[in-house]
């Protein structure tokens, strides 16, 4: 473990919803998280950089060899990593695995901690191609090849009509033992209908927890029966009308799971006049989260378009799939116990839950020094951590919007 995670961890441990200074300390700490640059700076000294780690010509002379000599295409504008704070796509991440010659570890880890990508999505006709090249050990030449020939002949021999879903786990399984590319090819071409979309197990995940999430005898209904019988005075019209309405809207939901009251709704809407049921503009440039949680934050839209099968971003299904693990671990926590509070290994219990749904989605696990990601392993490190996480997306909406509350 480096130095960088262990001071994140650190800080999630020590910081309070309680503190004098909670705010000031949210402050310190996004402004820790690193910048891209500053990670593959790290990276290039654990990979054979010998040069002076704050030249960037020496940087950027060391990355072009390895492109070269591994004849992977080089990226534009690489200068601007280290000096505009840019990032990377997860194609281009995926080149560096293939330049840097890392093994299938290796290459995870890129993506988790350097890159704050997906890397190799096996629903996804170039994730599965690159995949299979990077498990067999073939050139990144050999990948290109086979796509310019798919160009040409995918979807010759399709059941576009199947409703039959694979989840990744199997087609990985199922390329592992293709040795060819002409194999591959056909394997691709014949199972066509895997790969209509992307994030397919992710999203199936998302839509079997939102399932148990909603309804009359779902998290959300039992948890506010909960309180009601443990008397809690916060009760409001909202959480009675969770309870009596049958159709509920995904940001009914979405308003409970995160507790954004009916005065919250109209505080943002004064900020956000194109308002559209969502965090967007509490988010933005608040200094008290990273730019990178803005980025794809959950909201009402990319949830229904989950749910619906509709297209959306890796990075905002893989938000989702965090935040409905988190919720749902820590509700029926709550619900079992009757107690808001954890006991001394639920911690480590809720980021092995969510974990394993990333694993199994292709998704990097929990990192701390991913800034979306920290915000849930701070929460999950407090003492009652679905109030605390609520807490902090209180605060973030105070934050930006208390200079026009009354």
């Amino acid at each position: 473990m480096g130095e960088y995670t262990r001071h994140l961890i650190i800080k999630e441990k020590d910081i309070s919803i309680e503190d004098d200074d909670y705010r000031n300390t949210l402050i310190e700490i996004t402004k820790s998280f690193r910048p891209f640059g500053e990670a593959l700076s790290s990276f290039l000294k654990e990979h054979g950089f010998k040069g002076n780690i704050d030249n960037i010509d020496d940087k950027v002379a060391f990355i072009s060899g390895k492109f070269d000599a591994s004849g992977v295409p080089k990226p534009r504008n690489m200068k601007q990593w280290f000096t505009d704070s840019k990032t990377i796509e997860n194609v281009t991440a995926i080149r560096f695995a293939f330049a840097f010659e890392l093994d299938l570890d290796g290459a995870s880890d890129f993506f988790r901690r350097i890159s704050l990508t997906k890397g190799f999505d096996c629903h996804d006709i170039q994730g599965v191609v690159w995949y299979w090249c990077f498990i067999k050990g073939k050139q990144y030449s050999e990948g290109e090849a086979a796509l310019k020939k798919l160009e040409k002949d995918y979807f010759k021999d399709v059941d576009k009509n199947s409703d039959e879903m694979v989840f990744t786990i199997a087609i990985k399984e199922e390329i592992s033992n293709i040795e060819d590319v002409s194999e591959l090819i056909n394997y691709i071409n014949h199972n066509a209908f895997q790969f209509r979309s992307n994030n397919v197990t992710a999203s199936q995940y998302i839509k079997n927890m939102w399932e148990k999430i909603i309804g009359s005898n779902g998290l959300v209904a039992r948890e506010i029966r909960h309180r009601n019988e443990d008397n809690y005075s916060d009760i409001s019209k909202f959480a009675n009308k969770i309870i009596n309405e049958k159709d509920l809207s995904e940001w009914d939901i979405y308003r409970w799971i995160l507790a954004i009251e009916d005065s919250d709704v109209e505080s943002i809407k004064k900020i956000d006049k194109k308002f559209d049921r969502n965090l967007k503009e509490v988010l933005n440039k608040n200094p008290l989260v990273h730019s990178i949680v803005a980025q794809s934050f959950p909201g009402r839209n990319g949830i229904n378009k989950t749910l619906n099968g509709l297209k959306v971003d890796s990075e905002t299904v893989r938000k989702i799939l965090i935040l409905l693990g988190f919720f749902s671990f820590w509700v029926r926590k709550y619900i079992d116990s009757e107690v808001y509070f954890r006991n001394e290994k639920d911690n480590e219990r809720c980021r092995e839950y969510i974990n394993d749904y990333l694993v199994r989605s292709s998704f990097g696990t929990l990192y701390e020094g991913n800034p979306y990601d920290w915000i849930f392993l701070y929460c999950m490190n407090s003492e009652a951590p679905l109030l605390d996480f609520r807490s902090f997306i209180s605060e973030m909406i105070a934050y930006k919007t208390e200079s026009y509350r009354e």
